[in-house]
């Protein structure tokens, strides 16, 4: 609390005696070392289904300002080229995590690439 005091003083020269420090955002990043990825590994077409319904890993319960919703975990990799579906949805990947919210359409291109349309 006195680090906080003294750092609003030096930047705003105002004293707020009646307002305590709260920790609201804190941001990380890990920078490390790991085995190199294949980057065949990401998207390898054999794992590829022809159904949008063969890709769901799961089903979860997400919390959206909508509030929760019962909403399929779909494996990135499986997802068809072409494939067309709308959120909610959790869409994961050996480096990253996607959420659809609801409302939101997914299209995955020709290439792989995934368009979501807000």
């Amino acid at each position: 609390q006195t680090a906080f005091e003294k750092a609003y003083w030096d930047r705003f020269g105002v004293e707020l005696p009646e307002i305590r420090a709260v920790l609201v955002n804190l941001h990380t990043a890990v920078i490390g070392r790991r085995k190199p990825v294949p980057l065949t590994s990401l998207i390898a077409e054999t794992e590829q289904k022809t159904k949008i319904e063969d890709c769901k890993i799961g089903i979860r319960r997400v919390w959206f300002e909508s509030g929760w919703k019962e909403t399929p975990i779909y494996k990135r990799e499986f997802l068809p080229k072409q494939a067309n579906f709308n959120g909610p949805a959790i869409i994961e990947q050996l480096d990253t995590t996607i959420i659809v919210e609801p409302e939101n359409q997914v299209e995955v291109d020709l290439n792989g690439n995934l368009i979501i349309s807000l």
